[in-house]
């Protein structure tokens, strides 16, 4: 089956051959898994967007117009499910940080994380303020500073990790 042309391995996979599909998945894996990893920054997530890719693909492969296309169209499908999925994490952070600033938040939970925020090494801190705080795109963030897209995404990661870190001494240290 790996030798066969893509066209007919496609052709087998809607008329019902798992096994077929599974091929594609064996062909594709890497590549989407890469995809996913560079988009999500971690490794889980890469994961979990990895396997509802090919799902979503295995659904949908009837609309594949060109069979012998497969590949650029999953990597679609995995960057739509990783955009969709950020703009999702990204929310879900804001309400975070919006929660530490209500009433019922504890003191010191919005103080340590602009202090957390403070002690980030600038070239960390403002695309990170710039993203997820004021609302820009990466494309912004990117013409903002006079960078590539992949290098703003490259620091959000390192900014997220190096807060989480600065965020959990301040909790361990109580």
């Amino acid at each position: 089956m790996e030798n066969e042309p893509e066209a007919k391995i496609i052709e087998a996979c809607c008329a019902g051959d798992g096994r077929s599909y599974a091929a594609l998945v064996r062909g594709y894996g890497k590549r989407i898994y890469a995809i996913c990893l560079a988009m999500t920054g971690n490794a889980a997530d890469a994961e979990d967007m990895m396997q509802e890719t090919f799902m979503r693909g295995f659904t949908e492969l009837s609309t594949l117009r060109d069979r012998n296309r497969f590949g650029p169209w999953i990597a679609t499908i995995a960057g739509n499910l990783c955009r969709n999925f950020i703009k999702r994490r990204k929310a879900q952070e804001r309400d975070a940080v919006a929660a530490m600033d209500c009433p019922g938040a504890a003191p010191g939970d919005l103080s340590d994380l602009r202090e957390a925020l403070g002690r980030l090494p600038e070239q960390h801190r403002i695309p990170l303020m710039q993203y997820y705080f004021d609302g820009h795109s990466t494309e912004n963030v990117a013409a903002s500073l006079g960078i590539s897209c992949e290098a703003v995404h490259t620091r959000l990661s390192r900014a997220r990790r190096e807060l989480r870190k600065l965020l959990e001494n301040e909790g361990g240290a109580r």
